[in-house]
């Protein structure tokens, strides 16, 4: 998972230096967006996508938690059955 992040994070960055040095005569061109404009953008960009994964992995963590809580409480569960179990059986 991280692998992908980078892979995204470095590819929203390259294309905002891509955009970036693009001749200005190509930023006049498209409806008065400046190269600075697209630069920023792509900055947005890669933080959303930051942001985006780490939520992502939030809510894989809070899921794998409550897994594990919930086995943590079946063996519970099941090593008290067997207590009760090996304790009616000595009666």
């Amino acid at each position: 998972m991280k692998s992908r992040t980078l892979a995204l994070s470095v590819g929203a960055v390259a294309l905002g230096a891509l955009l970036t040095v693009s001749p200005s005569s190509f930023a006049a061109e498209s409806s008065g967006t400046t190269a600075e404009d697209v630069s920023r953008k792509a900055g947005e960009t890669g933080r959303a996508i930051k942001d985006d994964t780490v939520e992502r992995r939030d809510e894989a963590i809070k899921k794998a938690k409550a897994a594990l809580d919930d086995l943590d409480a079946r063996k519970s569960y099941e090593v008290l059955r067997q207590s009760f179990a090996k304790a009616r059986k000595e009666l």
